[in-house]
C-alpha cells in the first residue's frame, strides 16, 4: 500500500462523512419545516412527504411512498408543470385555489403557491422533484380586501350626486361579491326605506320598502322609549335586537347566513318578534346585513341576498364592515350637499319669483304714476294756466305762478320716477335698445363716458330681459359709486347656446378673488346678480385687478336650463 491510500481513504471517509452530515440536515428541513413538502421521483411517484403536507391531503406520510401522484392530482395543468421541471431542469411555479389534490373537496375556499423543484440525484442526472405547498390564503385575502377598498373608494370620489353615488355603489357591491340583489336603505325621517337596489324583484321592494311596523289602523307603533318599532332581520339589525354571540352575527353587528332556510330551523324559538320573512318567501338563501353607523346612529343599511348557498364568506363581510363608516360618511355629506342644492334651488326659484312681482309691481306703480298721476298734473297745470288768464290780483296772479312751477317739478319728478321704475323701453323695444337708452341716461347724468354695442336682441323671456338689464344697471351704479371712471362699455355678444354681456369700465379696480364671497347688503347686488343668473342657469364673470379696470360678464343660456352654480368665476 502506498503511503497516499491512507490519505485518500481519510478523505473519501471525509467526503462520505460531510454527504451523511448534509442529508441528515436536509432531512431535518423536510421533516421539520411547516410548508407542505414531498418529494417525487422521475415517474411522479410519492418517495416522501412531511407532516404538514400528509395533514393537508389526508392521511399519514406513510401512507404515500409508491403511490402515484397522477391519482392524488385533479389538475392536468399541474401534471404538465411537473414535466415541464423534469425536461428543462427549472422550477416551475403557480398559485392553485383551492388546493388541487384529492381529500380537499370540501375544505374552506383557500390560495396555495405550488412550487416544483428539480433535485439532482447522486450521480448528477435531474431524477427527483421536491413538491412545496404554501398557503397564502390571508395573504391573498389581504391583497382582494385592500384592492377592494381602493376600488369602493375611488367610487365614492367620483360623484357628490346622491343618487349616483348609491347606484355606482350598490352596482359595485353586486359585481364584487357576485350576489344575485344589493339594495341600500338611508334613514328617511324614521324610517329606511330602499334608496338604490339591483336584482331584487320591484314587488318585493313594494312590499318591504318600509320597516316601520303600523298598527290595524294605520297607526306608527313605537318601544317604551317612544323609538319606532322596526320589523324584519334589516330592522333588528338596526336596532340591535339580537342579543348575546350568535353565529350568524359579527362582532361588528353585521348578519349573515349562508342558508336561510337551516337558520330559521336552528333558531325559530330564539328569535325577535316582527320577522316577515319576505326574503325566505322570495327563495333567497345567503343573506348578508351590514350596518351603516354615522356617529354611532343607524344612517343606513347595506342588504345583499342570492338563491345560492354559502355565497357570503367572512373576508367579504369584513371588507364591506370596514368600508362601512366611510359609505356612510359620503352617503350623508352627498346627501346633505343634495339638500343644500334642493334648498339653493328652492330659494333661487323664490328669489326670482320675488324679483317678477317687484317687477310687476314696479310695472303697475309706473302705470299708475303715469295714467293717474301724470295726467292729474298735467291737467292741475293746464288749469293753473288758465287761471292765470282771468283777472287776478297781482299777489294771486305770484302764488299762481309758483303752484305752476311746483306742479311742473312734480310732473318732471313722476316722470323721471316712472322711468326709474319701469323703463317704458325695454318691454316696448327689448333689450338692446333699452341698453343703449340706459347707457345715453348713465352718460348724461353722470358726465361718464359710454359707448353701447347691443345690436341684436339674444332672448325670448321677457323674465331673462328683466334679468339682464337690472343686472347691468347694478353694474353700472356700482361703475358710478366705487370705480372712478372715466369711460365704460356696454356690449353684448349671441352666441348659439349662451349670450355674454359685459360691462367693461377703466377704474381703480380691485382684488377680484374677493368678489366670490362678497355678499353686498341691500339693493340688486353682486351677490343677487349671481342668484339670478344661476336660477337662469347662467354665472357671473369678473376679471379686474388692482389698477387694472373691471370686466363683468354675464353669460346667460340662449335656452331653458335648470339652475346652475352660484360660483363666481374669476380671473387677474
Amino acid at each position: 500500500m502506498s503511503r497516499s491510500e491512507p490519505g485518500a481513504a481519510a478523505a473519501r471517509s471525509n467526503v462520505t462523512s460531510k454527504a451523511g452530515n448534509r442529508t441528515l440536515v436536509l432531512e431535518s428541513i423536510f421533516n421539520n419545516s411547516p410548508l407542505c413538502l414531498a418529494l417525487l421521483d422521475q415517474d411522479l411517484t410519492f418517495l416522501q412527504v412531511n407532516q404538514p403536507f400528509a395533514r393537508l391531503c389526508g392521511g399519514v406520510p406513510e401512507d404515500y411512498p409508491g403511490e402515484s401522484f397522477k391519482a392524488r392530482c385533479l389538475s392536468d395543468a399541474l401534471l404538465d408543470l411537473c414535466r415541464e421541471a423534469l425536461d428543462t431542469d427549472n422550477t416551475q411555479q403557480v398559485k392553485g385555489s383551492p388546493p388541487v389534490f384529492c381529500d380537499s373537496h370540501d375544505r374552506p375556499t383557500s390560495f396555495w403557491d405550488i412550487s416544483f423543484i428539480p433535485i439532482d440525484d447522486d450521480d448528477g442526472g435531474t431524477r427527483r422533484l421536491l413538491l412545496s405547498l404554501q398557503d397564502v390564503t390571508e395573504l391573498t385575502r389581504l391583497e382582494a380586501e385592500r384592492r377592494a377598498i381602493i376600488e369602493f373608494l375611488q367610487i365614492m370620489n367620483l360623484t357628490h350626486d346622491l343618487h349616483e353615488l348609491a347606484a355606482a355603489l350598490i352596482s359595485h357591491v353586486r359585481q364584487w361579491t357576485g350576489c344575485e340583489a344589493a339594495a341600500l336603505r338611508l334613514r328617511h325621517g324614521e324610517d329606511f326605506p330602499f334608496f338604490a337596489s339591483e336584482g331584487f324583484p320591484q314587488k318585493l321592494l313594494i312590499i318591504e320598502d318600509s320597516l316601520c311596523a303600523f298598527n290595524e289602523d294605520g297607526e306608527l307603533l313605537r318601544d317604551e322609549a317612544g323609538r319606532p318599532i322596526l320589523e324584519c332581520v334589516c330592522g333588528c339589525v338596526l336596532c340591535h335586537k339580537f342579543r348575546g354571540d350568535k353565529p350568524y352575527l359579527t362582532e361588528q353587528g353585521s348578519f349573515c347566513v349562508e342558508s336561510a332556510t337551516d337558520f330559521l330551523e336552528a333558531h325559530d324559538g330564539n328569535l325577535p318578534d316582527h320577522l316577515r320573512g319576505k326574503c325566505v318567501e322570495e327563495g333567497y338563501q345567503s343573506i348578508a346585513i351590514i350596518p351603516l353607523l354615522l356617529q354611532e346612529e343607524p344612517f343606513g343599511l347595506l342588504h345583499l341576498c342570492d338563491h345560492r348557498r354559502g355565497i357570503f364568506d367572512t373576508s367579504t363581510v369584513t371588507v364591506l364592515e370596514r368600508l362601512a363608516g366611510n359609505l356612510a360618511v359620503a352617503l350623508a355629506h352627498s346627501r346633505a350637499e343634495h339638500e343644500l342644492h334642493r334648498h339653493q334651488g328652492r330659494l333661487r326659484a323664490l328669489a326670482s319669483r320675488l324679483a317678477m312681482t317687484e317687477e310687476q309691481e314696479r310695472l303697475r306703480i309706473a302705470t299708475v304714476l303715469h295714467d293717474d298721476l301724470s295726467q292729474s298734473l298735467a291737467i292741475a297745470k293746464l288749469k293753473l294756466g288758465s287761471l292765470r288768464q282771468t283777472e287776478l290780483s297781482e299777489k294771486a296772479r305770484n302764488m299762481t305762478g309758483e303752484i305752476e312751477e311746483l306742479v311742473s317739478e312734480a310732473i318732471d319728478f313722476t316722470r323721471d320716477l316712472t322711468v326709474e321704475l319701469s323703463p317704458p323701453v325695454l318691454q316696448q323695444s327689448g333689450l338692446a335698445a333699452a341698453l343703449e337708452w340706459l347707457a345715453d341716461r348713465v352718460e348724461s347724468r353722470y358726465g361718464l363716458s359710454v359707448s353701447c354695442s347691443c345690436h341684436e336682441d339674444c332672448f325670448v323671456d321677457a323674465e331673462v330681459d328683466t334679468t339682464v338689464f337690472r343686472s347691468v344697471r347694478e353694474l353700472l351704479t356700482n361703475v358710478v359709486k366705487y370705480a372712478r371712471a372715466k369711460t365704460v362699455r356696454i356690449w353684448m355678444k349671441c352666441g348659439d347656446d349662451v349670450a355674454r354681456i359685459g360691462v367693461s369700465d377703466d377704474g381703480i379696480g380691485f382684488d377680484a378673488e374677493m368678489a366670490g364671497s362678497a355678499t353686498d347688503g341691500g339693493g340688486f347686488g353682486l351677490f343677487s346678480i349671481r342668484e339670478a343668473l344661476a336660477h337662469l342657469g347662467g354665472h357671473l364673470e369678473i376679471q379686474s385687478a388692482p389698477g387694472a379696470g373691471t370686466t363683468c360678464v354675464l353669460v346667460v343660456p340662449r335656452t331653458e336650463a335648470a339652475a346652475g352654480s352660484a360660483d363666481v368665476k374669476t380671473a387677474t
